[in-house]
């Protein structure tokens, strides 16, 4: 009727299936017996005010079981009947100083195994317990009951396989307890060694960078968080009782008002501290560049909220209006910029300072006099900064090495005389496998030439290993002549690069166009039948297979890159690929099944075959 109140109860009839849900309620088992027991038992060691360590036994080959004792309150025959043995009974449902209470994490060995045991001492009296699953969920049956000295606690005692993953997993589980409260046996912890950034009453908060994630801790159970509390920050977050909410298998937190507004404190706590922190590393630096680096690393952890720091007083600048050009001598193009400020951000650790430059721009030729310079003082920069000396700001980059612009030119000046010597050797830019190098002697043998724009178009390819061997030399067309006649044997770059091209494909086997006309479907069904090429009887598609084993990959690697060269160098070629599955017209139905070859190719094979003999007319 309306306005009646209906309380709502368990079905009885339904108890065996919700006991079996129950039962089920984890998705990492392994984990789940670890976490359960391992927690149970250090309730058990609070509720009683002992100072003794928890024992957990990890499996091995020779005992392979995973074991938890506890020296606590224990249990008698009454309390495994009356507590243990029912879903959702709890002892500890009225305190916030146990990690348990919902009544279920006893039974989760059930989700792993199929039987444990327990010893139960209480009182001078010891029971053996055995717990195994029924169709009713779990079922408990007293083996033995008998008298001991032994003190109260439990033994849980559960099969497990010493695996990998489960020795992982008690690794990462202990880690975050403290090593004064349990004993690992057969197993070396990599305990938490963090420093504690935060410490309030509601919680304390730990850095490690050898965490993989961040994680709140509560009763010795870490629980990954969905976020990091700061981007590029991995903590620990160690919360009093009560003050996050999880999810009823304890795998999870679940993200309740109360869980929010504790990871909001701790994350305010933390950002707090971290600066102070940040402050302190700073004004510790050695100089005012690793200042700049050291105040742009927090900025980045502290989740780029542009904190203001200081080093010596002055206020860290973002910009620094000293720079002219920024030039980068890694790269072929593109490499030089030129900038009247530069966000001390983007101030690169392998940076140089070029002072002393007065010119009005950096020249190709300059430039070339710098990677002289770097290659010949064996330098290492990935970025070179003129700047102008006179600016105050230039002492943000006191930490960077300075090369003085007259001593660059001093360095790297090629003497010339007004007469020329008889049997002077021409000089020429020779590539070192890094720059290129103004040297007069160099091997002979095998040269190859171009002229500077030749070799920039060609960047991407002075690895290749056709060039491997050869002497580059770069030099302007004016030049070619006077090469050609002092090195007769010398080779124009394009011309080697089109003789490549054309040597490659005139020398391609038939097997090596079938392979790279094979399309899509035709590749896949290959792949899938080559481990059963011996078996089949079409000589045809046996030949196919055998190429596709010894160098498909290789010949298609190399062809791809043979298109891309000869569309470079401007090279017609008539393209062997095709998207079009024509090798295995014969047999229709191995397209059929081209998604599940490698399943059923066994199948396919003794088909293949049936179809070839029809063919030729044996059956």
């Amino acid at each position: 009727m309306q306005g009646q109140k209906i309380d709502m109860t368990f079905d009885v009839n339904s108890l065996t299936h919700i006991m079996s849900v129950l039962t089920d309620l984890y998705s990492d088992p392994e984990l789940a017996i670890i976490r359960e027991y391992s927690t149970n038992a250090y309730d058990s060691h609070l509720a009683v005010g002992q100072k003794k360590p928890i024992e957990v036994s990890v499996p091995t080959a020779l005992s392979p079981f995973f074991i938890v004792e506890d020296f606590g309150v224990g249990m008698s025959v009454a309390d495994i009947e009356n507590i243990y043995s029912k879903y959702g009974a709890s002892t500890k449902r009225g305190t916030d100083s146990q990690t348990g209470m919902l009544g279920l994490g006893c039974k989760s060995a059930l989700t792993y195994t199929g039987q444990f045991t327990l010893r139960c001492r209480k009182d001078g009296k010891q029971a053996l317990v055995s717990i195994s699953y029924a169709d009713s969920g779990g079922r408990m049956e007293i083996i033995d009951v008998r008298d001991t000295d032994l003190p109260n606690g439990v033994k849980v005692q559960i099969p497990a396989k010493p695996t990998k993953t489960f020795t992982e997993k008690i690794d990462r589980f202990f880690r975050f307890w403290d090593p004064s409260i349990v004993t690992v046996t057969n197993q070396e912890i990599n305990w938490l060694e963090a420093r504690t950034a935060v410490d309030k009453v509601d919680f304390k908060i730990k850095i490690d960078d050898n965490l993989d994630k961040s994680y709140v801790v509560m009763g010795n159970v870490a629980y990954p968080l969905a976020q990091p509390l700061m981007q590029g920050i991995n903590a620990a977050v160690f919360v009093r009782m009560g003050l996050v909410n999880f999810t009823p298998s304890r795998e999870a937190l679940h993200y309740t008002q109360l869980t929010k507004r504790t990871l909001e404190s701790a994350e305010a706590a933390l950002k707090h501290q971290l600066k102070t922190f940040a402050e302190q590393e700073i004004a510790g630096a050695e100089n005012h560049t690793k200042a700049i680096w050291l105040a742009s690393e927090w900025n980045r952890k502290l989740g780029y909220n542009n904190f203001k720091f200081k080093y010596k007083h002055k206020e860290i600048p973002l910009r620094l209006d000293c720079f002219r050009w920024v030039y980068r001598p890694g790269r072929n193009r593109y490499n030089l910029d030129s900038v009247s400020s530069w966000y001390t951000q983007s101030i690169d650790k392998k940076a140089c300072v070029v002072g002393g430059f007065d010119g009005a721009e950096v020249s190709s030729s300059q430039r070339a006099r710098i990677r002289r310079y770097l290659s010949l003082e064996n330098l290492d920069h990935s970025q070179v900064y003129f700047i102008v000396d006179s600016r105050t700001d230039a002492v943000w980059l006191e930490g960077l090495p300075v090369y003085d612009w007259q001593e660059i030119k001093k360095r790297t000046k090629v003497s010339r005389s007004t007469t020329k010597p008889k049997n002077t050797l021409p000089v020429y830019d020779v590539w070192n496998g890094a720059v290129w190098d103004q040297v007069s002697k160099f091997n002979q043998s095998k040269v190859l030439y171009g002229n500077p724009a030749e070799w920039r178009n060609l960047e991407d390819w002075i690895s290749l290993d056709q060039l491997k061997g050869y002497t580059l030399v770069r030099l302007f067309k004016n030049r070619f002549e006077k090469l050609q006649r002092d090195i007769p044997a010398a080779a124009h770059i394009n011309d080697h690069l089109r003789k490549h091209v054309k040597d490659f494909l005139d020398n391609m086997t038939q097997a090596q166009r079938d392979i790279l006309q094979a399309g899509y479907n035709d590749t896949r069904i290959i792949e899938g039948l080559v481990g059963y090429r011996h078996l089949l009887r079409d000589p045809v598609i046996l030949n196919i297979l055998s190429n596709f084993d010894a160098n498909a990959t290789k010949v298609q690697n190399d062809y791809r890159g043979i298109l891309v060269l000869a569309r470079h160098l401007g090279i017609r070629v008539d393209e062997f690929r095709t998207n079009k599955d024509q090798i295995f017209t014969e047999y229709p139905l191995v397209y059929y099944l081209s998604n599940s070859v490698k399943q059923v190719a066994k199948e396919l094979v003794d088909y293949m075959n049936n179809k070839y003999r029809s063919k030729i007319g044996e059956i």
